[in-house]
């Protein structure tokens, strides 16, 4: 025997649930107003987006090494490169590299004191870059993507 329920209560319950909702005809009055998309302003918006869009950031970002020292720097604030090593399984060369990396993409401060550089996250820029991104992003996204 089938465990599966008999055909007949599976309509059921799909006419149930679809005959609940009014039926409404659709006019432009039900439809929300959006702005009609030429390719134009279409092109427009990816193009932006596309140049807010930072390789060096999202590498530096998607890296797992490089979220734990973001970690650190946010537990510890202003580190050099032997405090942040302390806590990894990684050498100093490879510590300094990932930091090097991530002041490249705009994360992180390089500070010289006395004979070390010191590191700190740069929260400000790192705020500017994904609001700018977001931004973008939803503006192409207004003029590329249907709603769900």
């Amino acid at each position: 025997m089938s465990t599966s329920p008999p055909k007949a209560k599976v309509k059921a319950k799909v006419k149930a649930r679809t005959s609940a909702k009014p039926k409404a005809a659709i006019t432009k009055a039900a439809v929300p107003a959006r702005r009609r998309a030429t390719p134009k302003a279409r092109s427009r918006a990816v193009e932006a987006l596309a140049d807010t869009m930072d390789a060096d950031f999202f590498k530096a970002v998607g890296e797992p090494v490089r979220q734990q020292i973001v970690v650190i720097l946010l537990q510890q604030g202003r580190s050099n490169i032997q405090q942040v090593a302390a806590q990894m399984a990684q050498d100093r060369s490879v510590v300094s590299r990932h930091l090097s990396s991530l002041a490249r993409a705009g994360l992180v401060r390089a500070h010289r004191v006395q004979r070390f550089t010191e590191y700190e996250l740069d929260g400000p820029t790192i705020i500017d870059k994904l609001e700018r991104l977001l931004a973008r992003f939803r503006a192409a996204a207004q003029l590329c993507c249907p709603p769900a």
